[in-house]
């Protein structure tokens, strides 16, 4: 638009003066970049809620079968592995005491 076909556009542009912008937008525009690293560090990536739990629910099962191939079972010694050889016994006795404080 050329302002100087038009004297009332030509004197309101003269008279009219731009607004301060506010110190946090020079300060976010002024600043110094920050390193590459630091904007990965702080960087957010929005994720829907029901994809983050999908996510959590497999990252977990893998993980249990990642450790549960690499840790072999705990025994205690002596346990037996199997049953082959077990005889059941023949006769049982039980034996019932009554504690010093038990109700009579």
């Amino acid at each position: 638009m050329d302002t100087g076909n038009d004297p009332r556009l030509k004197r309101l542009m003269q008279e009219w003066q731009v607004p301060n912008a506010p110190d946090a937008l020079e300060q976010r525009v002024l600043s110094q970049r920050k390193p590459w690293w630091r904007s990965l560090l702080t960087s957010r990536v929005r994720v829907p809620l029901p994809v983050a739990i999908a996510v959590s629910v497999l990252l977990v099962w893998f993980a249990t079968l990642a450790v549960r191939d690499r840790v072999p079972a705990v025994r205690p010694p002596g346990t037996i592995d199997d049953l082959r050889g077990f005889q059941p016994v023949s006769s049982v006795n039980v034996r019932i005491e009554r504690s010093s404080d038990a109700i009579p």
